[in-house]
């Protein structure tokens, strides 16, 4: 999104700084997401990490020149010019791209209808792998039935764990597990509402 809020004007910008700014200027709020991005990839403890950030133009477009500066600098984004009207060829180099960072992880981030009709696509992907702090071992997984937020469900292998080192909290709506990896200064946390 900050890549968004520093090209954004009118509306919408202010309604991404109350979502991403809280009132820092626009040069404040490009410098806290530009070291945020490089704490990320200054991981330690085996945790590898990867971000793409890309800026994608439609052939015929220009890209303001200080814009274009801001994004290279600040989050190393990549710009380029493609022919979108030939969907399918700009998609695969937008999905090449992509998958290239994140270790083939995510493969398809674009289709060619979503090319079509752009004038610009800004691209932005994490790729993200350590080992947790304490590891899950396969023969505690069970099958277990996962709902997405649209209510489809599916069984699917859930790792089980009983270990008293996990944090947990609740309130009456939610409950909340960290998990906490190798390099502690990272944890995957999940926020699991109690109703479906």
């Amino acid at each position: 999104m900050s890549m968004i809020q520093a090209g954004a004007k009118g509306t919408t910008k202010s309604q991404i700084n109350d979502v991403i700014s809280k009132g820092a200027s626009d040069e404040d709020t490009a410098d806290h997401y530009s070291k945020l991005s490089q704490q990320i990839l200054t991981a330690t403890e085996g945790a590898q990490t990867r971000i793409a950030n890309a800026f994608f133009l439609n052939k015929g477009y220009d890209i303001e020149k200080d814009y274009e500066g801001i994004i290279t600098k600040k989050f190393s984004a990549k710009v380029e010019s493609h022919d979108f009207s030939n969907a399918d060829e700009t998609a695969k180099i937008i999905d090449d791209f992509v998958s290239n960072v994140t270790e083939g992880k995510i493969k398809d981030i674009v289709n060619a209808d979503s090319v079509r009709d752009a004038a610009s696509l800004i691209v932005n992907a994490i790729y993200f792998n350590a080992e947790w702090e304490y590891k899950f071992y396969n023969e505690g997984n069970t099958k277990q039935m996962f709902y997405s937020a649209e209510g489809n469900g599916r069984e699917l292998d859930f790792m089980n764990d009983m270990e008293e080192h996990r944090l947990y909290a609740e309130d009456d709506d939610t409950q909340v597990l960290s998990l906490q990896y190798k390099d502690t200064s990272y944890a995957f946390n999940i926020f699991l509402p109690k109703k479906r």
